[in-house]
């Protein structure tokens, strides 16, 4: 049977999310289930990922019990780990659903990685830390050596150009988890994907409220922020592809030219804000201020099925959304300090710090 494997970076740029409401985790393992594949768990690959879960979790239960000194009196700390370790959880259901075969790098000669190492040679090459590569190293000498053995195909999906081209030729390689499904499933016709288009098009006012609902709003290195969104545009110039399709269900990938994420937001300037050496807080603070964010090839994945002659549209368990220093500094409409006047409806404290 065929085989696929999946790169540590391919779940990392989903968010690790893992959860089965997502329409490509989902698909992932209907299509194991019928038999289209076999999905093969690497165990460096496997280590990678729950380290970089469980690293998330635990900031999290670190954050929540910060924020919230009084909540281990009324919580048990199961159902609190049952929360924030859920996307661990869920990765292991994952691999439990998809019925992933373990498979060791025990047998890789390491005889065969070092002189790639000391030759510089891929996936060494393109790197200037060469050490870091290593893992990749192993991964790469497993593929090649199992294509030299099996006639069956051999999917890989990376993102990591100097992993890809340290591969076999025969092994079928692709930079995303839509790629692949686009591949496998490339009968679809262009009226398929023309019907897609008109349903979605039709539908774009209900896209945005929904991926609204479902918004996962990530800042990232701000401080003192007010983040309040409050509607999604979506643009109607998007790509789309067809990820699987059948009689009553298709799932869709679509890329949105451009996404504004409207509302209010707000957060400290700290490039132009002043702490001083022998303090412990700023002494002067100013903030941006903007009332949009934009999003250039923002991507939604959908399932549209058909119920009782009605087209409607299924939609993934969340959409992340990036709100950091970078796109709060490019959209900034307004720059304001509480130390001058302002006639906003923030309520600011003399410390300079918005209550």
């Amino acid at each position: 049977m065929n085989k696929l494997f999946i790169d540590t970076n391919i779940f990392e740029s989903k968010g690790f999310n893992f959860d089965q409401r997502n329409i490509l985790i989902k698909l992932l393992i209907e299509n194991a289930k019928n038999k289209n594949y076999e999905y093969y768990n690497l165990s460096v690959i496997d280590k990678e990922i729950i380290s970089h879960i469980t690293d998330r979790c635990s900031s999290r239960k670190k954050e929540l019990f910060g924020k919230f000194k009084w909540i281990e009196n009324y919580v048990k700390e199961k159902d609190i780990d049952t929360n924030c370790y859920k996307e661990l959880i869920d990765y292991e259901n994952f691999k439990k659903n998809i019925y992933a075969v373990d498979c060791s790098l025990e047998k890789v000669n390491p005889e065969s990685v070092f002189k790639k190492y000391f030759k510089v040679e891929l996936p060494f090459e393109l790197k200037k830390e060469k050490k870091s590569e290593f893992p990749d190293a192993f991964i790469s000498e497993y593929l090649n050596d199992l294509s030299r053995k099996e006639d069956d195909k051999i999917y890989f999906i990376s993102n990591d150009d100097g992993l890809v081209k340290s591969l076999d030729n025969s092994i079928i390689t692709f930079k995303n988890i839509t790629g692949f499904f686009s591949e496998i499933n490339s009968d679809d016709s262009k009226k398929t994907k023309q019907f897609a288009r008109e349903v979605i098009t039709a539908k774009l006012t209900e896209i945005s409220f929904h991926v609204l609902g479902l918004g996962e709003f990530n800042t990232v290195g701000l401080e003192d922020e007010e983040i309040n969104p409050e509607n999604i545009q979506l643009s109607d110039n998007f790509d789309l592809e067809i990820l699987e399709s059948n009689d009553n269900e298709l799932y869709v990938n679509c890329t949105f030219k451009k996404v504004e994420l409207i509302g209010s937001f707000s957060c400290l300037d700290y490039e132009n804000s002043y702490w001083p050496n022998d303090e412990d807080y700023y002494t002067y603070t100013e903030y941006f201020k903007t009332n949009k964010i934009e999003y250039d090839n923002y991507e939604i994945n959908l399932k549209i099925y058909n119920e009782n002659d009605n087209y409607k549209i299924e939609y993934d368990n969340l959409y992340s959304f990036s709100i950091n220093y970078e796109n709060m500094k490019e959209y900034a409409t307004e720059h304001f300090s509480p130390f001058e006047d302002y006639d906003g409806e923030d309520d600011w404290s003399q410390d300079g710090y918005m209550r």
